[in-house]
């Protein structure tokens, strides 16, 4: 509409002259639309001033000048056919100049229509008779009321007509004797003054009507084709239903995204495009309800896959229906439920995580039934880390995801199972008999667990310690319930793994007890309640004592003499370990520089004393405090210390063997890959467990193996050990199987520094 608008402006500006006109430019501007105006009233506006002047004309009849009313009453007529002519639609222009034009002429009708009133008013004013001045008056007066109104909105005719007939009304009123002239003349001035201020005032309502209709079309036009682009461009869409909720006018987007043709789309049942499922019963009653609702999800089926729509409405008077916007948020909702089952399930095993397990057992609890009860099988996987740690942790991996199969094949659906972290797995039972289900189904798994698995190319035997709890209405939390199954777990470790164990309430003064027992042994620490006793190291060929290998002895102020079994395990759990073992290092040295000649101490290193990052400090300084020189400190390992972070461990020996201390490999044979750590390492001596030396007379293959160990060790430059000798025929053996060094009971108990160095004198 700008467009034509400016375009019959720029028209009209080149066309007209530059003058004075009747019309200004709204006039040019909105031509058409008061000529339209104009039309709307004509017909009936010419009727009515027609019938008029037939009543004028057959008033002034009478006056005997038939000759004049005749000519009068035709120039009246033929200035309204002129006007229905003018005004006609069929002569209606198509530029803005023609539209101009008939605003133009009509004014000059309306002057003339004023003037041929104006004048025969006048002269029927000269011969009327009272009675016919009256009815003149009335029609004159009403005629120009009649026709300022008849004009529409174009203001010029107005005082085009309203003019010259107010001048023939005032000239009534002169001409007609015995007349009010000075009340009627200043009533018909005030008459037309407000009749040409009225025509004035609706053209300058009209004009603004006209500019707020063309700025609603601007803004409606602006609107629908954003509305197309939105359509068009964004991921939302539009959608429209009738009061039957049947679809309307579908947009191409709707139409795409719904996977439809639009004649299938159009008038189809809203409702029936979503999956039958709680949200779409919730839409339904919405819908019926009538009621505004915002971001309501729903599912449906496109092309044989789930999608979600969120959609958003308010009802639609207009059709008794709604008008909403809808947009497809299954990414997001895809998004949200993988993040809901990270939230929940283990990322490896997929099983569930300690969060569901915990949340399923708190809800199991609280719903839990008269006569029925709950049990939780905890577990974890024997020797796992070093299974981890030797073979990588790809390997270790893809071990714990085939045990969470074989668990969840284990249980068939009978209940949950979840993996709690690291190499723990719990179960959660529910049953009525469940003290007999709980027990098969715990040896069930060892049973399953402990069958070997292929992975990688490597077959790898596994098995699991299996701690039980039970609780009925009236049991324990849900907290209390997984503390009592990790009681009979850590219980079921104790006996020695590949157990599983039923929770009683002995086991919590058991873990009272061992809790009494740590902080005792915190106590111990700093009161000096340790003590060392020394076992001799005895040369097999010359019986000559090479050295003394520390024990750490417990002298509880209560409970008397606690040896190391039962103190020793308890300070590796509780990380008292590496401060044990600082005590122990820093006391062995200080008593080796007490040793006549180049006699050696050998001391016990845990697995978390050689993680710890002190180590190597720890050693330089109780060296440096003693004064002695390195090589008199012997430090004995495990092979266990390998199953966990064998390359720190190796970078922490060889720094400590580049330092001068030597290192010996105890218990040798017993652990994984131990040929291995011999070709990683250069070990000073190697002590052979007293496993082998135990059975040395019953077995061959015991001799054997003390045989091929110290022919190894020979061979590598390394020095043998072996412990455990309790009789003669056992020294005899190992003297004649290469071993130079011996320790055990036959060869001296461990005792007291005191002790030891008054029997080395006597022995001489």
């Amino acid at each position: 509409m700008s467009q034509r608008l400016l375009a019959n402006t720029q028209t009209d500006s080149a066309l007209l002259p530059k003058r004075l006109s009747l019309f200004h430019d709204a006039h040019r501007i909105y031509a058409d639309a008061f000529v339209a105006d104009a039309e709307r009233h004509v017909n009936s506006a010419v009727a009515g001033i027609t019938i008029s002047a037939a009543f004028a004309s057959a008033t002034m009849y009478s006056s005997g000048h038939h000759l004049e009313v005749i000519a009068w009453f035709v120039a009246v007529a033929a200035i309204g056919l002129a006007r229905v002519l003018l005004l006609r639609p069929g002569l209606r222009g198509t530029g803005e100049i023609s539209a101009i034009a008939k605003c133009k002429s009509l004014v000059i009708l309306a002057l003339a229509n004023g003037v041929v009133w104006g004048l025969g008013g006048f002269a029927a004013a000269t011969v009327a008779t009272p009675g016919q001045f009256f009815m003149i008056s009335i029609l004159l007066s009403g005629m120009m009321g009649a026709s300022a109104m008849s004009y529409g909105a174009i203001a010029m005719p107005v005082p085009a007509f309203v003019v010259p007939a107010g001048l023939g009304f005032l000239a009534v009123w002169v001409a007609f004797p015995d007349a009010p002239l000075a009340t009627g003349s200043i009533a018909t001035i005030a008459y037309v003054a407000v009749l040409i201020r009225g025509a004035f005032s609706n053209e300058r309502s009209f004009i603004a009507k006209l500019r707020a209709e063309e700025r609603a079309t601007d803004s409606a036009e602006t609107v629908r084709l954003l509305m197309n682009d939105f359509t068009e461009q964004a991921s939302d869409w539009l959608w429209e239903i009738d009061g039957g909720l049947r679809i309307v006018n579908p947009s191409d987007r709707f139409i795409h995204v719904a996977g439809r043709e639009g004649l299938q789309l159009s008038g189809k049942a809203f409702l029936d495009l979503f999956d039958e499922t709680s949200e779409r019963r919730q839409l339904e009653s919405e819908l019926r309800n009538r009621r505004v609702f915002r971001k309501l999800t729903l599912p449906l089926t496109i092309s044989g896959k789930r999608r979600w729509w969120a959609l958003s409405a308010r009802p639609c008077e207009a059709n008794g229906g709604f008008r909403g916007v809808a947009s497809d948020v299954t990414a997001q909702r895809e998004a949200e439920a993988r993040i809901n089952h990270m939230a929940h399930y283990d990322a490896l095993t997929n099983l569930a995580n300690r969060y569901l397990f915990n949340a399923s057992l708190d809800h199991a609890l609280n719903r839990l039934l008269d006569r029925h009860r709950i049990c939780v099988l905890y577990l974890d996987l024997d020797q796992f880390k070093g299974i981890n740690d030797t073979l990588g942790h790809a390997v270790g991996d893809a071990l714990l995801r085939e045990v969470g199969k074989r668990l969840e094949n284990t249980l068939n659906g009978r209940g949950l199972v979840a993996r709690l972290g690291g190499d723990e797995f719990a179960v959660l039972l529910q049953d009525e008999n469940l003290d007999h289900v709980a027990m098969t189904i715990a040896h069930r798994i060892m049973e399953n667990l402990r069958d070997p698995y292929v992975i990688e190319g490597s077959e790898i035997c596994i098995g699991t310690s299996i701690g039980v709890a039970f609780a009925d209405p009236q049991g324990p939390s849900a907290s209390d319930l997984m503390k009592h199954a990790d009681l009979a777990l850590y219980r079921a470790k104790e006996l020695g793994r590949g157990k599983v164990v039923v929770f009683e309430s002995a086991l919590v003064e058991f873990a009272l007890a061992r809790r009494e027992l740590e902080m005792d042994l915190r106590t111990a620490l700093t009161d000096g309640d340790l003590r060392l006793h020394f076992q001799p190291l005895m040369d097999l060929q010359t019986n000559k004592i090479l050295g003394y290998e520390a024990l750490v002895r417990w002298h509880h102020p209560e409970r008397g003499l606690i040896l190391p079994d039962e103190f020793i395990p308890l300070a590796e759990q509780t990380g008292l370990i590496v401060e044990l073992g600082e005590w122990v290092i820093r006391e062995a040295a200080a008593t080796a520089r007490l040793l006549p000649g180049e006699l050696t101490i050998s001391i016990n290193l845990s697995p978390a004393q050689l993680r710890s990052s002190q180590l190597l400090a720890t050693v330089v300084s109780a060296v440096a405090h003693a004064g002695i020189a390195p090589s008199r400190l012997e430090l004995e390992i495990t092979e266990g210390v390998f199953l966990e972070d064998s390359e720190d461990c190796m970078r922490i020996l060889r720094e400590l063997r580049t330092f001068g201390v030597r290192i010996a490999l105890d218990d040798f044979g017993t652990g994984y890959s131990s040929f291995g750590y011999l070709r990683r390492f250069p070990f000073n001596t190697i002590k052979i467990d007293r496993s082998f030396v135990a059975e040395l007379r019953e077995s061959d293959d015991c001799r054997r193996i003390v045989r091929a160990i110290s022919d190894l060790a020979h061979g590598m430059g390394m020095s043998v050990t072996a412990e455990g000798i309790e009789d003669v025929s056992q020294l005899s053996m190992l003297r004649d199987l290469g071993c130079e060094v011996g320790q055990g009971f036959l060869l001296g108990k461990p005792m007291p520094f005191q002790l030891q160095m008054g029997k080395s004198l006597q022995t001489g």
